[in-house]
């Protein structure tokens, strides 16, 4: 599998992330299952998903998934929509209960995953450019 996973430490909650884009859902599954394990996570959304993925009481992290079904016009707005759940994830896991009158805090934390994983994704997308070039000169 040529799929790469992206990782982002935030040291604010002390939590990692790992950003799964552009994967389908048996390839994550699979990846998990050959690496870590477990076969318990079903990647059954069409378009993406966040998992809380905890393999100890302190190790683990939370899996922003967004799949091969979510093409450029869903891409944005399901990496958007699965980075909101996971920053939702990181305030339930830290009992910070958030609402509409300070809601502030989730917007931020939001968009800065939104920010990682799109330098992430476009670090990818640059490798890939690369590569077809470089098969183009041979």
């Amino acid at each position: 599998m040529n799929k790469r996973v992206g990782h982002w430490h935030c040291e604010l909650f002390g939590r990692t992330f790992w950003f799964m884009l552009g994967w389908t859902p048996e390839e994550a599954a699979g990846y998990l299952n050959d690496n870590y394990k477990v076969a318990s996570i079903a990647f059954d959304d069409k378009y993406g998903m966040a998992v809380d993925f905890m393999i100890g009481p302190r190790t683990g992290a939370i899996i922003i998934f967004v799949s091969t079904a979510a093409k450029k016009e869903k891409f944005y707005a399901t990496l958007t929509h699965e980075c909101i759940h996971a920053a939702n994830m990181v305030f339930a896991r830290a009992d910070l209960r958030i609402s509409t009158s300070d809601d502030e805090i989730l917007a931020h934390y939001a968009g800065k995953l939104v920010e990682e994983a799109l330098k992430f994704h476009g670090e990818c997308n640059r490798k890939k450019r690369s590569s077809r070039k470089n098969k183009r000169r041979v």
